[in-house]
């Protein structure tokens, strides 16, 4: 049967004319590796194209060192490529101004009070759209203090029209 493998060697000695006269290495079979990856690449496309589907993004920010990572859906809906990675500033610059009060405040109780989160709001995206977002969020925690907010975005601009127009 076929099997992956990893091979490395190395040359120890050459002849006058520069060929290689001995040599030694290794092979180390890699097949349970490579069926990870693979499955793991499956699992992937699978989350990506149920995210696009259902136009629902993931987000996660490193609550120590304030770094942020979007799913490329949540790149879609902020109008940029997908795999954009964004600073805490740019992020927060997708709200408006009258916004920001009740997101901090939000992600205050939730990071103190362990509490999820669940908002909607209004968003900008980069390209100047005016959308509706609703963001769900929860806290992991290491050792009993805050490490992480992980959660979901979705644009819920349609419904929000809908809504409005019923009313």
């Amino acid at each position: 049967h076929w099997v992956w493998v990893l091979a490395r060697g190395k040359v120890f000695g050459r002849n006058d004319d520069g060929s290689p006269r001995w040599m030694a290495g290794t092979h180390m079979d890699i097949s349970a590796r490579k069926q990870a990856e693979a499955a793991l690449k499956a699992n992937q496309a699978l989350l990506d194209k149920t995210g696009h589907i259902g136009g629902v993004g993931g987000w996660e920010v490193d609550l120590v060192t304030k770094a942020i990572q979007w799913t490329d859906e949540t790149c879609r809906i902020h109008d940029r490529e997908p795999g954009h990675q964004p600073t805490l500033a740019e992020e927060r610059a997708y709200h408006p101004p009258e916004t920001l009060a009740v997101l901090d405040d939000a992600w205050r109780q939730a990071v103190t009070a362990g509490q999820g989160v669940d908002i909607e709001m209004p968003l900008v995206t980069a390209t100047g759209r005016n959308i509706w977002v609703r963001a769900v969020g929860e806290v992991e925690f290491v050792d009993g203090k805050p490490a992480k907010m992980v959660g979901a975005l979705q644009d819920i601009t349609a419904r929000r029209a809908m809504e409005a127009e019923l009313r």
